[in-house]
């Protein structure tokens, strides 16, 4: 990891100690206090736990107390009941113009907005407007009804009753409301007709016009659709991820099986072996831990000398082993053994030595390279556990200062 990054890392948790410690003693410190700060009007009642001593009776004892809200006066309530009763009319009308022609439900609410007045509502003429302001369609004539709406507003042992008179008259509807009501009628008449059918006969005209009539699609096939798409692609990435940390794998385990593949071939080969001989040797060793763990480097040389017994030339083989393993140092080899044995070049043996103590070398730099990567992923877990030791220090010290 970057140093900077270390840098910064030490200095958002540094912060992050000093601030949780400077709130701990806030909250924690010995303050007197001598009122309490009520709620605002309507918000109820608070809880508030405090430390209690008194002389030598009880020494800083938890003690919860309960703090009514804020009440007002009998002078403010009227004053509150008058100005609720002044916006009544236009808050109870709703979406209606106004109260001598009204089409819609009106808007019956149980509280006022920022005042805490509940408000019953009643009707002389319930058939016309029920008690939730829902206007009954079927009992209104063309002339108009009128209705009387008495509101209750009260706070406490306070009331205070609103009246208000309305004209209630049928809906006025468009030529497509019409028609989509009268259709509706025949529906229900239909329905009425055929309760003891086992199916309704659904209407064929309306106003001299012929009804077409269609199932609406719930686009379930959409949203299957949707749904595998979204499986499909999450399947692809996670087997594309998948691949990645394979061949991740493939490539470590290879580079690291490196430096033992190439001292085994220095050495059979300085003993006296011939190249495929010493190829066959290290097989025969990898046939006994084959069993225990597969080896991908030892895989590919397995798959060399089959294409060896399968007819084709040495040289041929050992340049396919290192393009089919993709790793430099593999490559080396394969083409390092392959020129061997077109030309017959001398001086194979101290080659492969000097290969050796350079791939130990290389194993050694990454041993240690995976050694620091180790110690910077132990740095979170540390940190953590820094700050879990010194809360479990400072706070019990805190705790028992009193000033």
């Amino acid at each position: 990891m970057d140093n900077k990054i270390k840098k910064k890392m030490f200095l958002a948790g540094g912060v992050t100690l000093i601030l949780s410690i400077g709130c701990l003693l806030v909250e924690t410190g010995s303050r007197n206090v001598s009122t309490v700060e009520r709620n605002g009007y309507g918000k109820g009642e608070r809880q508030e736990t405090y430390k209690v001593t008194v002389g030598d009776i009880l020494k800083n004892e938890s003690l919860d107390i309960e703090v009514g809200e804020e009440e007002y006066t009998v002078e403010e309530i009227r004053r509150v009941f008058k100005r609720t009763m002044d916006q009544l009319e236009k808050i109870v009308l709703a979406d209606n113009k106004s109260a001598d022609h009204v089409e819609s439900n009106l808007n019956f609410i149980g509280e006022m907005p920022d005042v805490p007045i509940r408000i019953v509502w009643e009707t002389d003429r319930s058939e016309i407007i029920n008690a939730q302001g829902e206007i009954q369609e079927e009992n209104l004539s063309k002339e108009g009804e009128q209705v009387e709406i008495k509101g209750c507003l009260s706070y406490g042992e306070e009331e205070c009753m609103y009246v208000m008179n309305v004209m209630v008259y049928p809906k006025t509807l468009s030529k497509k409301e019409k028609v989509l009501t009268e259709i509706q009628n025949k529906v229900r008449s239909s329905d009425r007709k055929s309760k003891n059918k086992s199916a309704m006969h659904l209407p064929d005209e309306v106003g001299g016009e012929k009804i077409i009539w269609k199932k609406t699609t719930d686009y379930t096939f959409l949203y299957i659709l949707v749904l595998g798409g979204v499986c499909t692609v999450a399947i692809y990435t996670r087997e594309k991820e998948e691949k990645k940390k394979r061949e991740k794998q493939r490539r470590e385990q290879m580079i690291i099986d490196y430096p033992e593949i190439i001292s085994q071939l220095s050495l059979l080969i300085g003993s006296g072996m011939t190249i495929k001989n010493a190829w066959k040797k290290i097989l025969f060793h990898y046939e006994n831990r084959k069993k225990k763990e597969v080896r991908f480097a030892y895989e590919e040389i397995y798959c060399a000398m089959r294409e060896m017994q399968g007819g084709m030339t040495e040289s041929e083989s050992y340049e396919r082993f290192g393009k089919r393993c993709g790793i430099s140092s593999y490559m080396k080899l394969g083409t390092t053994l392959s020129q061997n044995v077109r030309k017959g070049a001398k001086g194979l043996t101290e080659l492969l030595e000097k290969e050796t103590k350079e791939a130990l070398e290389t194993r050694k730099q990454r041993a240690k390279q995976y050694g620091e990567k180790a110690g910077t992923k132990l740095l979170l877990p540390m940190s953590m556990m820094l700050i879990v030791v010194l809360v479990i220090v400072i706070v019990p010290a805190f705790l028992s200062i009193s000033i």
